[in-house]
């Protein structure tokens, strides 16, 4: 695959009060779904702060079309989340289709283009 094709979504939410359990309910359910429903999705991670106010979720997929199904699929299950917390920071990487921006551009989504870099290959070390 080419690596240029690979788009991040990078989403940032903010928990309401005594909504911390609830997010990761429905946080858990959304890892399932998309892990069992989404060949695409080629990482799904979410990181909370110390204060677990915040959670950022840090996703990779196979290009943008990947993405537009995991808009397609998260319907139900993000409204959900949506009563749990607020959506503060949302980021698109990579080199987006014009359908996808299309697509993204009614949920405030900032777009980052490639500039430089590089991807080091890693050896995936397995605890015995």
């Amino acid at each position: 695959d080419d690596m240029t094709s690979e788009v991040w979504l990078i989403a940032e939410f903010t928990i309401k009060e005594g909504k911390l359990d609830a997010f990761k309910d429905i946080a858990n359910k959304f890892i399932t779904t998309v892990q069992e429903n989404e060949p695409g999705a080629l990482t799904y991670q979410l990181y909370f702060d110390h204060k677990q106010a915040k959670c950022l979720a840090v996703e990779q997929y196979r290009d943008s079309k990947a993405v537009l199904t995991h808009f397609k699929n998260a319907g139900a299950l993000g409204l959900k989340l949506l009563g749990t917390a607020q959506l503060t920071r949302r980021e698109l990487v990579g080199n987006v289709s014009n359908e996808l921006k299309i697509a993204a551009i009614p949920f405030g989504v900032t777009f980052f283009k490639p500039w430089g870099g590089f991807v080091r290959e890693q050896e995936v070390s397995r605890a015995c």
